[in-house]
């Protein structure tokens, strides 16, 4: 039996398996929910060795909203520049019957995990 995080992309692609790899916790924050700010988070990692590839696990902290969406961050990683980019979001919509709402990224936090 196997130990650790597994986490898997949009698609159901494994992407990240801590229980053959030792990773290294580097960081760990909350991103606001995007109805209290849609400021993005940077965080650069300039001092760690330069093979180490950057990763993240996304927890989220809010119970699911009571149309049934739970909607996350947008997390971006810049191997290069070795920078973690989390963007809150809110985004308004139309229904077919007109109605217009906005959605919202719930609360979350960051793990970000090197290797």
């Amino acid at each position: 039996m196997a130990t650790g995080i597994q986490t898997y992309d949009r698609f159901g692609t494994l992407r990240l398996d801590s229980s053959a790899i030792s990773y290294n916790q580097l960081d760990y924050f909350e991103v606001p929910a995007g109805y209290t700010s849609t400021a993005a988070i940077v965080k650069t990692f300039s001092d760690i060795p330069s093979d180490m590839t950057i990763s993240h696990v996304l927890l989220m902290k809010s119970v699911v909203t009571a149309d049934g969406r739970q909607l996350a961050p947008t997390v971006t990683i810049n191997q290069g520049a070795r920078t973690l980019t989390a963007q809150p979001f809110s985004q308004a919509t139309t229904d077919v019957e007109g109605n217009a709402t906005t959605h919202y990224s719930q609360e979350a936090f960051i793990l970000v995990l090197g290797k």
